[in-house]
């Protein structure tokens, strides 16, 4: 009897709840069973189903890869020697590859003379600036009296973006920690020139048809006729002038008795002269801070071939540099009311009683005025009015005192306040660099190498341009008059390798179709699949 065809029993009817469970369990056993059966034997094929193709699909990765031509591309490089490393990529030619390093990529690292009790001992009792050029961009670093060690590292970090790092070092003794200030990348456009740099933009192509450029630096001065010293022609780049003019600066200083003192700066390291990190224009240095004053006098190039000859400023839109370029005190603000106390400079007494000129410009024109009277500063302290602010320069290259009388640091507070100026003591940033005394322990460089006898030069030891697919790592100099040979030959390990692992999933596909399709005549048992015909196309 159907389920839908069964009538409904009251209480009145004689059958008992054991016959109508059995009734129950008989619809299920004859109507539900049958359905639960089919449905779990098509999880089952779904299962088998998703098995089978996750098996087929690596299969037929296995297929692609061994189908694919640069599965047989694959190469090896092995190396013969010290000091490189290499890794070819798929295609590089079979060959070997003879190389020599000469020198290896460093970044630079400097040394501040100055040794400090912890990381917190005060770096300065003065007021001070840093000022470096490193890749380009002219840095200064205020230090501000009373700055720690650590403070100083961080303020030089942070300013550059970590492109410059100021880490502290433990280097042992009574006072053990040091500054060290130190390149992130390595690479001769790297170096950090400390002191006074005057570099200049790109140089103009073509030929230099006249004029003189005049370099004074280490305190001599050089001339260039840029007509008859210099070798330029038609066509000449950027680079190729800045080249040729730095050829005729060295080759004036190697010939010139006079400039006997350059020379012997210029191999100490104390001045600089050659390309900026473009390689288009010229870069001095001093390192001392001491001044920098290029003079271009009717400097005249020729572009093309009959054409005109045109003014040239050879790149250079800034023209010195050096001890008095920069402003060691600029005020705030000067009061327009009525002025009255003492300041002193040095020591010196300045009274600023009776200056009244209405305006902040005025009074502060008036107390230059007085600075520059006082006999005992003659020479050593210079003051200026610049854009309405007070301007004071150490003339001698000493420090210069700031302070003021009176009953307490109050009222001596208020009466700088007025002129805005700031007690304490402002070193300029030659004379500190003197104290600093910093030394170059590491200098920044290019890696330079022969690849088959061709000179190489890179900012890395890491060298993966010099031919496609072939990687380079330099380690190590090469002993004198050997070479490191880099031998490329093909890698066939990549093709066993994707041959065992296709007849390994194979097989494993085979096995499990076999046994979805098995039948066995004596326990009667099918698999999910037995009797499916597109299953065993597979195989």
């Amino acid at each position: 009897m159907a389920v839908g065809q069964m009538g409904v029993l009251g209480i009145a009817s004689n059958l008992s709840w054991d016959t109508l469970n059995q009734l129950k369990d008989n619809e299920i056993k004859n109507q539900v069973n049958p359905i639960t059966k089919k449905i779990e034997a098509n999880m089952e094929k779904q299962t088998e189903l998703t098995s089978l193709l996750t098996m087929m699909t690596s299969l037929n990765t296995n297929f692609k890869n061994l189908s694919d031509f640069s599965t047989y591309l694959k190469r090896s490089a092995s190396v013969e020697g010290n000091g490189v490393k290499a890794t070819a990529g798929e295609g590089l030619a079979i060959q070997d590859i003879k190389i020599n390093v000469k020198q290896l990529a460093q970044n630079d690292v400097n040394q501040v003379g100055l040794k400090f009790a912890s990381r917190d001992s005060v770096f300065s009792s003065e007021n001070t600036t840093l000022s470096f050029y490193h890749n380009g961009t002219n840095y200064d670093i205020e230090i501000k009296a009373g700055m720690s060690v650590s403070e100083v590292g961080q303020a030089i970090t942070d300013k550059t973006n970590g492109a410059v790092m100021g880490i502290i070092m433990k280097t042992g003794g009574d006072e053990p920690y040091q500054l060290m200030i130190q390149g992130k990348d390595s690479g001769a456009q790297n170096k950090i020139y400390f002191g006074s740099t005057l570099e200049s933009a790109a140089m103009p192509g073509g030929q230099l048809t006249g004029g003189t450029f005049e370099i004074e630096i280490g305190g001599q001065t050089i001339n260039i006729d840029l007509a008859n010293d210099v070798e330029t022609k038609i066509g000449n780049t950027a680079e190729n002038n800045a080249k040729a003019l730095l050829k005729a600066i060295n080759k004036k200083i190697e010939n010139d008795p006079s400039l006997t003192d350059i020379k012997d700066k210029l191999k100490s390291g104390e001045i600089t002269i050659g390309l900026n990190s473009t390689g288009k224009g010229l870069l001095f240095n001093d390192s001392k801070g001491g001044k920098i004053n290029v003079n271009i006098t009717d400097a005249k190039v020729k572009v093309v071939e009959g054409g005109s000859e045109v003014d040239t400023d050879l790149g250079f839109v800034k023209t010195s540099v050096g001890a008095s370029s920069t402003d060691l005190i600029t005020s705030s603000a000067v009061s327009s009311s009525a002025l009255s106390g003492i300041i002193t400079i040095n020591g010196e007494k300045i009274d600023l009683s009776g200056i009244n000129n209405g305006s902040g410009a005025g009074n502060a024109q008036a107390v230059a005025d007085k600075i520059n009277a006082t006999a005992n500063l003659n020479g050593k302290v210079s003051a200026e009015v610049k854009n309405g602010k007070l301007v004071i320069n150490s003339l001698d290259g000493n420090s210069v005192r700031i302070g003021a009388e009176g009953a307490n640091s109050e009222e001596q507070t208020k009466i700088l306040n007025s002129v805005g100026l700031q007690m304490g003591s402002y070193a300029t940033s030659q004379g500190f660099l003197e104290k600093m005394d910093i030394t170059n322990i590491q200098k920044a460089q290019n890696a330079q190498f022969t690849y088959n006898g061709i000179e190489i030069e890179r900012d890395k030891n890491s060298v993966d341009d010099v031919v496609s697919g072939l990687s380079l790592e330099l380690t190590a100099i090469t002993e004198a008059n050997k070479e490191v040979v880099v031998r490329i030959s093909r890698d066939d390990s990549g093709i066993a390798e994707e041959m065992e692992k296709f007849v390994e999933n194979y097989n494993t596909m085979y096995n499990k179709i076999q046994e979805l399709m098995r039948y066995d005549e004596d326990t009667e048992v099918a698999g999910v699949f037995n009797g499916n015909s597109d299953i065993r196309q597979i195989i």
